[in-house]
């Protein structure tokens, strides 16, 4: 991506998540790997379970990753629908809480 019109491109991740403390992990480190580098990755948790949002809480730091936490349970399209209206980006890229990318996923799409 060497441009500088792709330069100020910039993708919301969409990540709905509900009880995935076995993958989340795995599928967060595979968005930070990604060899396009300027996201911003969307979490709605959908009132899970403390080990899941434990696992979350290790994330919340990062200031490319915002998480927005549900009281009651609504469901992945709510989660989805949610997290694209706190997207800024024209862009968007969704993905499940038990998927993983490849590191050039994001780059690849974009071309």
């Amino acid at each position: 991506m060497a441009n500088k019109k792709e330069k100020k491109i910039k993708v919301n991740i969409i990540l709905p998540n509900f009880n995935s403390s076995e993958y989340i992990k795995e599928t967060i480190k595979s968005i930070i790997g990604q060899t396009f580098k300027n996201w911003e990755l969307i979490i709605v948790d959908d009132c899970s379970d403390k080990k899941t949002k434990k696992v979350l809480q290790k994330f919340s730091k990062n200031k490319k990753i915002k998480i927005f936490w549900l009281k009651k349970n609504k469901g992945a399209g709510y989660c989805r629908n949610l997290a694209i209206k706190k997207s800024k980006s024209p862009y968007l890229a969704f993905i499940d809480s038990d998927d993983i990318w490849k590191k050039d996923k994001l780059e690849t799409q974009l071309r």
